[in-house]
């Protein structure tokens, strides 16, 4: 699992200055999981499409695509950090609503949440276990001011002023 973590922070690192989108998503997601070598073997896709949950992963690749696209906008205006971290958190949200992959999921949606503070050039947060209940609680109740406040709090953690 760390050396997966690990490995989707260096991808991260190298495409920092460029906005998350969906292939991106797809990419991380291979990097995580360490499935690299189909990257090199065959397009990698969300869920395989014989899964019946496919035909509605389908429907939602579009509102997890404007989610990513609404938290690059917002960075690119410069926006105080709880509005950034707000929108970032409603994405990530969205993220693990949809659930794109069979595994993952949350390692993927944490880093790729990094990701977008990161490139907007806030701190990401820095995620401890004694936060795992109170993620967990927020992301299951879709609680969007309780994970924005968690994420605002491990990113003051995080950052070296903080």
């Amino acid at each position: 699992m760390a050396a997966g973590i690990a490995r989707g922070a260096a991808f991260i690192q190298e495409r920092l200055s460029r906005e998350p989108g969906l292939d991106d998503v797809l990419v991380l997601a291979a990097r995580v999981t360490g499935r690299d070598a189909e990257l090199r073997t065959r397009t990698p896709r969300f869920r395989d499409p014989l899964v019946p949950a496919a035909e509605r992963l389908a429907a939602e690749l579009p509102r997890l695509g404007a989610a990513l696209s609404e938290v690059a906008a917002l960075a690119r205006s410069a926006p105080a950090p709880e509005a950034l971290t707000r929108e970032a958190a409603r994405a990530h949200l969205v993220f693990e609503e949809v659930h794109p992959f069979a595994d993952a999921n949350g390692r993927i949606g944490r880093l790729l949440l990094a990701w977008q503070l990161l490139a907007a050039g806030h701190p990401a947060p820095r995620w401890q276990l004694r936060d795992r209940d109170r993620y967990l609680d927020a992301v299951r109740e879709r609680d969007l001011a309780a994970l924005a406040a968690l994420i605002a709090a491990r990113s003051a953690a995080s950052s070296p002023c903080g």
